[in-house]
């Protein structure tokens, strides 16, 4: 696998690192709004990730991703397998992710803020 696998450590150019990926791949235990999903789905990466925490607000099976239960190793797998084989699932989950990471940007984080403030907002 070594020739297959990057595992570059911590860096700061994570998008150049990103956008050479066909996918991200998250298999935490456990998360809160899991920002290097965010960061994936911004290059336009599609996601196969578990369910924990705010990646299920996230990331959507058949939408931007493959979302497995936690610990399970062999959904993980077989989801990540799929996203492989299956290159028109790649490029619409791809597609999806930029979109939905938009939303998500700080611009749009703090507009919703400002109307959430203003009284805007409605509940």
């Amino acid at each position: 696998l070594h020739d297959a696998i990057s595992m570059p450590g911590s860096k700061k150019n994570v998008c150049d690192y990103l956008q050479q990926a066909d996918i991200y791949v998250s298999s935490s235990n456990s998360e809160g709004l899991p920002l290097s999903i965010l960061e994936a789905m911004a290059c336009g990466l599609p996601v196969v990730a578990t369910a924990a925490g705010g990646t299920v607000d996230i990331v959507k099976t058949g939408v931007n991703g493959i979302v497995v239960p936690i610990g399970d190793k062999e959904a993980l797998a077989k989801a990540l397998e799929k996203m492989i084989d299956d290159t028109e699932l790649r490029e619409k989950c791809g597609e999806e992710s930029l979109r939905i990471a938009k939303m998500w940007s700080i611009e749009a984080c703090a507009k919703g803020y400002e109307a959430l403030y203003l009284g805007e907002v409605k509940r």
